[in-house]
């Protein structure tokens, strides 16, 4: 009986441990139900083409290919997924499933929908969801509302006549969206834009802003997601070519600086791209687009003295893609020197001077006339050069009408205190017609000094950004103050060994112009040389092996030999920059030499008989700086005298080519034919700049022109 007693207990004690082991079983079951993990369905609606759902917009110029959806818990970066899905055949639709997902979390999803050429036409980067049930589910409808903009529109226009001056662009239906017309290089750009379709409305003008040509282009289709890039043909009145454009946009621009200069607030930053937008703010949070600029600098000259002004910068890549913007920078403008308000006003055909009407209001918002009435204004005086003036002292603030010889009136105009330049519909804080491009003068001439002579540098113009100089390849510091004038004093001795020659070449940039200067000294007495058969020699060498070679240098034959350099394979040539090396030699008793340069794996082969003077040799043969020809010396021509322009690469291809006359731009290639009248007035003066660079160096040229017509 015990025994069976004891078989009972046990008995118990097993079904209680049986029932405790299942209840817990049940308790974890159910606690795994309320926290685990789980799933979401994610379907994505995209317009649907030839039906109801269809718009009679862009949606119909592209089809939508393939969904990507990413999912990332927002409390754990780690818990995270991806999946990718196409739209077949007619669908509209599409589900993309998750599995394994937090319970209880929320994840935030970036969904983008592209198109049969890998374009984004919708994307949603805000939409999130938390995780409760077994099983999620998410719709995402996308609408014509939600399609991406466009990264930009570039129009590039072809047979472009030379009468053109300027130019704008139009696009509808917008909001005023238009753009100017780069003429220099033919090109406009919209660098944010909603995809649609446009009408474009091109207007070109001439020098007077007389409208010269006027078309619009219908149907112009701008797509989401990408570039759209077209090539409009002036002379065919029509599109002739649409190109899309892919989509990896430059960085941002770094290192943005704005200094206030007297002529304006100059930026400056880090070059990373071919084209800027300049955008500028009179707050922290307010920016509208000022100016693109293909340089990594921009003078900003219509800031009003003493406002403080926000600016920001935009990279542009040669197909219009945009960065984000720069970091901002602020600075505020220098207050004017000129106690009150100066007008200047161009007025280039008028036959009678323009005039001015002006007014403020007072404390009591009373209007106070300063020249005359809107029936009776003050005419302006006469300057140089078509300029009109009218000064108004001890005024800070006044409101403008400017009234041209011939009629046109420039109205709804405001100036504060300064001295301003109107031209064209524009202002500016200096004279347009008389840029201050950078001077450079040496007040020794080229030739041969003894070591202790000294040689002054000067350097002038407005608002140097840049300077460099190199002497008998030693750099050399400028000083640069900010006066008129900078000056720099060198000793000749401490740059050249006695019979030793060597290039001064000097570069100043500021944001007009670059301009280099590059002169040869000697340092010697020439008079006392025994004969004048010594000659120097001066040899540079293009090494793509990007090896240091050996030049050996010869003369004659056998015991008459004469070996300058040693023996065979000679001696080391000195590195220089971009792959260049060279060597020189002084007062050597020949009129020539013979030479072999060599490295570990090569040689150039014998070059035979180099005359004394500086040489330069790359890719099997003589190359130098460029050559610039004007065909007509500096004098005085009837306006229809024709100009021919020549530019020779020799041998080295040209990199750099700047033509200038009279403040207006020359294109030019190779060769150009000019006419004096299409840049002077008659009993104008004017100068012919030219400065052409290749690798070999950069040589400059001007010459001064004066027009008179016979009476």
């Amino acid at each position: 009986m015990f025994k069976s007693a004891l078989e009972r207990v046990l008995i118990s004690v097993m079904v209680f441990l049986l029932l405790l082991t299942i209840l817990g079983c049940s308790d974890g079951a159910r606690t795994n139900t309320l926290s685990g993990s789980s799933n979401l369905k994610v379907t994505v609606k995209v317009p649907k083409k030839d039906t109801d759902e269809a718009t009679d917009k862009i949606e119909e110029e592209f089809t939508v290919k393939k969904v990507e959806v990413s999912i990332v818990n927002r409390n754990n970066s780690n818990d995270k997924d991806s999946e990718t899905k196409e739209i077949k055949g007619s669908s509209s639709s599409v589900s993309l499933n998750f599995n394994d997902l937090s319970r209880g979390s929320t994840y935030e999803l970036d969904i983008a929908v592209k198109d049969e050429d890998g374009y984004i036409v919708y994307e949603d980067n805000d939409k999130s969801t938390t995780i409760n049930g077994d099983d999620n589910l998410l719709t995402v409808s996308f609408g014509e509302e939600d399609l991406t903009d466009a990264k930009g529109l570039v129009i590039k226009l072809s047979n472009l006549i030379s009468e053109v001056k300027s130019g704008k662009v139009f696009l509808t239906p917008s909001n005023g969206l238009k753009t100017d017309i780069n003429i220099d290089n033919k090109v406009a750009r919209f660098n944010e834009i909603s995809a649609n379709k446009y009408l474009l409305e091109i207007d070109l003008f001439d020098s007077d802003n007389n409208s010269i040509y006027e078309k619009t282009v219908s149907d112009l289709k701008i797509l989401p997601g990408r570039v759209t890039q077209i090539e409009y043909d002036l002379a065919k009145e029509k599109v002739v070519n649409t190109t899309w454009l892919s989509t990896v946009a430059p960085k941002a621009p770094t290192g943005l600086t704005a200094l206030a200069t007297e002529s304006g607030i100059l930026l400056n930053w880090e070059d990373n791209s071919t084209n800027y937008m300049i955008y500028r703010g009179s707050d922290k949070s307010s920016k509208t687009p000022l100016e693109e600029s293909t340089n990594n600098y921009y003078k900003d000259r219509t800031a009003m003295a003493g406002d403080t002004y926000y600016y920001w910068v935009k990279a542009i890549d040669k197909a219009g893609l945009n960065s984000e913007l720069s970091t901002k920078v602020s600075a505020t403008a220098i207050p004017s020197k000129y106690d009150g308000v100066k007008l200047h006003f161009k007025d280039s055909d008028a036959q009678k001077a323009p005039q001015i009407y002006t007014w403020y209001l007072n404390e009591q918002e009373e209007k106070i006339e300063l020249s005359g009435s809107l029936e009776d204004m003050e005419t302006m005086k006469s300057e140089d050069n078509d300029w009109y003036v009218a000064e108004f002292p001890e005024i800070r603030n006044i409101n403008i009408i400017f009234v041209s010889g011939d009629g046109r009136k420039f109205e709804d105009l405001h100036r504060r205190e300064n001295e301003w330049w109107y031209q064209e519909g524009r202002w500016y804080s200096y004279n347009p017609d008389k840029p201050a491009k950078p001077e450079i003068e040496f007040d020794l001439e080229p030739g041969s000094y003894d070591s202790e002579t000294q040689l002054e540098i000067s350097i002038s113009g407005e608002d140097i950004i840049e300077t460099s100089a190199r002497f008998n390849n030693q750099d050399i510091s400028l000083n640069i103050s900010g006066e008129d004038v900078d000056k720099t004093t060198v000793l000749l001795g401490d740059y050249l060994k006695e019979n030793e020659s060597g290039e001064l070449s000097v570069t100043v940039v500021n944001d007009i112009a670059t301009i280099t200067k590059t002169a040869r000294f000697t340092i010697g007495d020439t008079d006392n040389k025994k004969d004048n058969t010594n000659r120097d020699f001066t040899f540079h060498f293009k090494n793509n092996n990007k090896k240091v070679p050996n030049i050996y240098l010869w003369q004659g034959k056998d015991e008459a030999k004469i070996e300058p350099t040693g023996v065979w394979p000679g001696t080391p040539m000195l590195e220089e920059e971009d792959g260049w090396y060279s060597y020189s030699l002084i007062d050597i008793e020949v009129e020539e030499l013979n030479a072999k340069i060599n490295w570990d794996s090569g040689d150039t082969g014998n070059i035979m008989g180099i005359e004394a003077g500086e040489w330069w040799y790359k890719d099997g043969k003589f190359v130098s700086k460029p050559e610039i020809i004007i065909d007509t010396p500096a004098g005085t021509y009837l306006g229809t005298k024709s100009i021919t322009l020549s530019i020779k690469d020799n041998g080295d291809k040209i990199i750099d080519l700047i033509c200038e006359f009279n403040g207006k731009r020359i294109d030019i290639v190779d060769k150009a034919d000019i006419r004096l009248a299409d840049y002077l007035e008659n009993e104008e003066t004017g100068r012919l700049t030219i400065t052409a660079s290749n690798q070999i160096g950069t040589v400059s040229r001007e010459v001064t022109f004066t027009r008179q017509d016979r009476n």
